[in-house]
């Protein structure tokens, strides 16, 4: 009895750690647009991916590393490291005829270094020459409640097997392996479809699309088919849509309507802001369709020059005044009377001025430094005085004594 718990055990814990890699194809998704082929671009839908991980539920540590979206890719060919650390990789020439593993490691911490779980996937690069097969629909016609419908895939590879990813027809269709959706439908409303087609000749990876269907209600039909997208199908951040050049089909339960640049048709006018593609929904009563456009950043604008003079940084010569004497107009001795007099102007005194004016008399508006110059010279000469009177006094005593 305990070898067989033991037994039941054992093979428990073979299938916890098997089913990570039966589910990986299913887990680390491809985005609609990439190629596999020679020359082509692959990259990982990060986004569907994560909510795959989530949707598992493994444990908390893996949730919450998939919810924080911390994780590093690695991509291998035949089994050896071909690129690292992006979300997408480009097949060289070197890659034609390989096998491709994509891994998607998950961490519990922003600096990818404590390590939680990881996934693969694999496909096949057809050898050079080989294209990897894309589905050709752009669009899935719509239907109404109780009406026959019917509608058939088509795919640039016809061996491939067709399902669905991760969503669901309406109500009453069914999708078979060959690509043919059929069915009365039941209830009205709109649908978001993910189709695979997986090419059937070995590879493991499948060539994706998205579609969205709406099911009126019975009585009245319509949809849409675009059969010319817009001329313009790349924006600058900002701009509004321009529908010049749509060219949409409206299918009616009394024939069609050819609807011109935006003719007929209900669209969102506001400006388009989010960077990247968008899906753009036009309809028409109950019946919609969508085309893609791509919105890109504004461009740089060019940093405008100041107006306002630069100072110049060249050293400016200062060329010094010259004194010139004022040239001082000396009146004529025979100057009538009543002629105005002409004043001299003051003489600027210079470094040897002494303060006493030519002719011996002081000037009483002379400067007040020759004030100051005659008081230090006269008390000098009191000094000098009065050390002649203490030498002659001392001179006299010395001849009394003798």
């Amino acid at each position: 009895m305990k070898k067989l718990i033991c037994a039941i055990l054992c093979l428990i814990m073979l299938l916890g750690m098997a089913m990570p890699a039966f589910a990986a194809n299913d887990v680390v998704v491809f985005t609609s647009g990439s190629k596999f082929e020679v020359g082509g671009t692959v990259t990982v839908d990060v986004r569907k991916t994560m909510e795959n991980i989530m949707d598992l539920g493994k444990d908390a540590a893996e949730w919450n590393a998939a919810l924080e979206q911390n994780y590093a890719i690695t991509w291998y060919c035949d089994n050896v490291p071909y690129k690292s650390g992006s979300d997408s990789v480009t097949l060289g020439k070197d890659t034609a005829g390989s096998t491709m593993v994509c891994e998607v490691e998950l961490y519990s911490d922003l600096d990818l270094t404590q390590y939680v779980s990881s996934y693969k996937t694999s496909f096949e690069v057809p050898a050079a020459g080989g294209k990897t097969p894309e589905i050709e629909n752009e669009n899935i016609p719509n239907g109404a409640v109780g009406e026959y419908y019917y509608f058939k895939l088509s795919c640039t590879d016809p061996d491939v097997a067709y399902s669905l990813y991760r969503s669901s027809l309406p109500d009453g269709l069914t999708l078979t392996q060959h690509g043919e959706i059929e069915g009365t439908p039941t209830k009205a409303g709109s649908w978001h479809v993910v189709i695979m087609a997986t090419p059937e000749a070995g590879s493991n990876f499948a060539a994706y699309k998205e579609y969205d269907i709406s099911i009126g209600e019975g009585g009245e039909q319509y949809y849409l088919e675009i059969w010319e997208v817009p001329d313009k199908l790349v924006y600058v951040s900002g701009e509004k849509l321009d529908m010049t050049g749509l060219h949409v089909r409206i299918y009616t339960p009394d024939g069609y309507i050819d609807s011109h640049d935006g003719k007929y048709l209900t669209y969102s006018d506001k400006a388009l802001v989010t960077l990247g593609e968008q899906k753009i929904k036009i309809s028409y009563e109950d019946a919609m369709d969508i085309f893609i456009v791509t919105v890109v950043a504004p461009p740089e604008q060019p940093t405008e020059e100041s107006t306002e003079p630069e100072e110049s940084t060249e050293p400016v010569e200062v060329t010094e005044p010259v004194d010139t004497e004022p040239t001082v107009d000396t009146p004529d001795p025979e100057t009538k009377p009543g002629a105005p007099a002409v004043d001299a102007p003051p003489s600027t005194p210079d470094d040897t001025t002494t303060g006493i004016p030519d002719g011996g008399e002081v000037d009483g508006n002379a400067p007040n430094n020759a004030w100051v110059l005659w008081m230090v010279i006269g008390i000098l000469a009191a000094v000098v005085v009065v050390a002649a009177v203490v030498i002659i006094v001392l001179v006299s005593k010395r001849k009394g004594a003798r």
